[in-house]
């Protein structure tokens, strides 16, 4: 009885997305895939070195697109940063991109309180259908809205904007302290 009704499809769209089985053979990543980390600029897409870049947060926008395509086989698992040579653009798309957002949730805020005080304006009687439709209406405009951003979407940083320089000035002097430290030592012990 079970046999004819598709179980088997089930069965494979199930193992597809990793739950009782393994995945199909053609979704499987290769065992020769390298698994190491690149460091990788979010803007101009080359490898940087992580000590003159600086990390991108991991947020939940980020960790999505990892898990799907850790599901389709496609990951990458590169590190990302925004290089030094790319930070200005970085910054203002970063500040485009949360200019939108604030733009938007203001104008649909706004759109929200004028529907909902317009019966009272009119002197029309003011019910609770009108009040949960415009408040429906009003957060269903602005998931399109925030959708529509994310076409335009930067992370953040791990480091505030105005900390990079410091961040990368701290790097450097770091390093440059560790190898004044490492030559005192031979040099002391050549003594």
């Amino acid at each position: 009885m079970w046999n004819n009704c598709g179980v088997d499809k089930m069965v494979d769209i199930l193992k597809w997305f990793g739950v009782g089985g393994n995945k199909p053979e053609s979704k499987k990543v290769p065992e020769d895939f390298d698994l190491k980390h690149s460091n990788v600029c979010i803007i101009c897409g080359k490898e940087v070195d992580a000590h003159n870049a600086v990390p991108i947060k991991e947020d939940f926008i980020i960790k999505g697109i990892r898990f799907i395509k850790q599901k389709t086989g496609t990951i990458r698992n590169n590190k990302l940063y925004v290089c030094e040579d790319c930070f200005e653009e970085y910054k203002k798309e970063r500040k485009s991109f949360i200019n939108g957002v604030f733009l938007w949730t203001i104008l649909i805020g706004v759109l929200f309180f004028i529907l909902l005080i317009m019966p009272l304006v009119a002197n029309k009687p003011f019910n609770i259908s009108s009040i949960i439709g415009i408040t429906f209406g009003a957060l269903l405009f602005w998931l399109m809205a925030m959708v529509m951003q994310l076409y335009k979407y930067r992370p953040a940083t791990e480091y505030p904007v105005d900390e990079f320089k410091k961040h990368i000035s701290s790097d450097v002097k770091t390093k440059a302290g560790k190898a004044k430290k490492s030559t005192k030592k031979i040099k002391k012990r050549k003594r």
